[in-house]
């Protein structure tokens, strides 16, 4: 049984690790990928030191189109100050939030994991 404190999540039984190997095989891509997003808001972030540059050139768009999507809302909510985007900011701490909890040491994927192996 995979319980994390007092909180019971749900049995694992000998042949229900066999059902999970999907979620297994999928962790280091649902790591990486949370890798690469929160990598691409670093950026976004120093991008935004500097205004005067064009986001549609060929370099900058790359950092930008897989991250305006998820930017907006939260710049809708909370604007840039002092010429940073905070909005990147946020979705960084966001990502290693969801990272950590899902795949981190203690995250529930790597608990599922460790619980299979018994």
């Amino acid at each position: 049984v995979l319980s994390i404190g007092c909180i019971m999540l749900f049995p694992l039984e000998s042949n229900a690790a066999t059902d999970l190997t999907p979620i297994f095989i999928a962790k280091p891509f649902i790591d990486n990928f949370i890798n690469i997003l929160s990598l691409l808001f670093l950026f976004r972030t120093i991008l935004s030191w500097y205004p005067n540059t064009d986001l549609n050139k060929f370099p900058y768009n790359i950092v930008v189109w897989p991250t305006e999507a998820l930017a907006q809302p939260v710049r809708s909510i909370i604007p840039p100050a002092f010429g940073v985007d905070i909005s990147s900011l946020i979705w960084i701490m966001v990502l290693s939030f969801i990272r950590e909890v899902f795949t981190g040491q203690q995250g529930i994927i790597t608990l599922m994991e460790k619980s299979a192996e018994l």
